[in-house]
């Protein structure tokens, strides 16, 4: 495989490596492949590798690669999508690696925006941007726009970070820490490996602006996996929940569910849990002290409303461990995360109304 004809800066040979995975994408496929050759950031290799797709995949790419010498593509047995993804990344000369699905649609805008932002953020090492929904034309607007260090913490209770096909990575901070895709975990592969850039340091942030369309439809991967996927959720979050130190395996399982509206929860095992957090992260020094107290207050009322309106349950509503957990200073921050997830549904709606 070629890479393309000079090289950028510090050793890399192209600004931004675009990396699709196809699979079976035939209907989608040419609208995907247009929404990247049409960015006004026109200096990019485009890698594809069809993985074992039964349909005309393979002939909508050949005649797109035949037009534009920056795709640069490949067909063989299928291997699933981690090994795919980790192939792409291996072949790639990029300093940036722009994910692309082969059934969404970018922003002609989108890598140039992603481009800048990470140029200035040398700090960052995953970029996503939020999402418009092609069926509805409703926005998804991420709620991880502002804080860095509060999406570490978050990540143990669910993954709501960067939506997968909008990531934009800094390669030289994968090849520096390893890091790569879990070829076995075909359910949550993108929240284990967010997961693993929290755990090494790195910064995960996400645009507000939405950059892709987003396209829902039968048979596409999320949904084939969907059984899985709770397990793997569950043994992502165990793995960052054990970073503080040693639980109680109930402590974990309170942890772990805090927001799996079908199982009960115990506010007496949650908050000894959420204590023991804290004191992992005195000796080790993961967070900031005030910020982590913070934010588990805000995970323990957040997953109380959202037990009350999903299940009824008021378990976490029991006055001695609100008092516990939500101290005057921390009021302050409750109300500007309510508060912003109030404006930020206002903006999804109202960016669903055109463009």
């Amino acid at each position: 495989m070629k890479p393309l004809n000079r090289v950028y800066k510090n050793g890399f040979e192209v600004p931004i490596s675009v990396i699709m995975p196809v699979y079976n994408a035939e209907p989608y496929l040419a609208d995907a492949m247009e929404s990247v050759l049409h960015q006004s950031f026109r200096e990019f290799e485009f890698l594809i590798i069809d993985d074992g797709s039964c349909d005309a995949s393979r002939d909508v790419i050949e005649s797109y690669a035949r037009r534009d010498k920056r795709i640069i593509w490949s067909s063989r047995a299928n291997r699933g999508l981690p090994a795919t993804l980790n192939e792409l990344i291996e072949r790639a000369h990029g300093k940036y690696l722009a994910r692309m699905d082969a059934d969404d649609i970018s922003d002609p805008e989108r890598f140039v925006k992603q481009f800048d932002y990470m140029e200035r953020h040398p700090e960052v090492s995953v970029l996503g941007t939020s999402i418009r929904m092609m069926e509805t034309g409703k926005c998804w607007v991420s709620p991880y726009c502002l804080s860095d260090d509060v999406q570490g913490i978050r990540l143990m209770f669910r993954n709501a970070v960067v939506p997968h096909p909008t990531a934009f990575l800094r390669a030289g901070f994968f090849k520096e820490k390893g890091l790569h895709y879990n070829e076995a975990n075909v359910a949550a592969e993108d929240y284990e490996l967010w997961s693993e850039v929290v755990c090494n340091g790195g910064v995960i942030t996400t645009l507000e602006e939405p950059l892709l369309q987003y396209r829902t439809h039968e048979g596409q991967m999320t949904d084939v996996h969907a059984p899985e996927k709770a397990i793997w959720d569950s043994r992502i979050k165990k793995k960052m929940i054990l970073r503080f130190g040693e639980f109680e395996e109930r402590e974990i399982e309170e942890l772990v569910h805090l927001f799996d509206l079908s199982q009960p929860i115990d506010a007496d095992i949650l908050y000894q849990a959420m204590q023991n957090l804290l004191y992992g992260n005195v000796e080790r020094e993961i967070y900031n002290e005030g910020l982590l107290k913070k934010e588990l207050a805000f995970q323990w009322l957040w997953a109380a409303y959202a037990r009350r309106k999903g299940r009824g349950d008021m378990e976490l509503y029991r006055a001695e461990y609100i008092k516990k957990m939500i101290s005057p200073e921390i009021c302050g921050y409750i109300l500007r995360n309510v508060l912003m997830i109030i404006l930020q549904k206002g903006k999804s709606a109202r960016n669903g109304l055109g463009r």
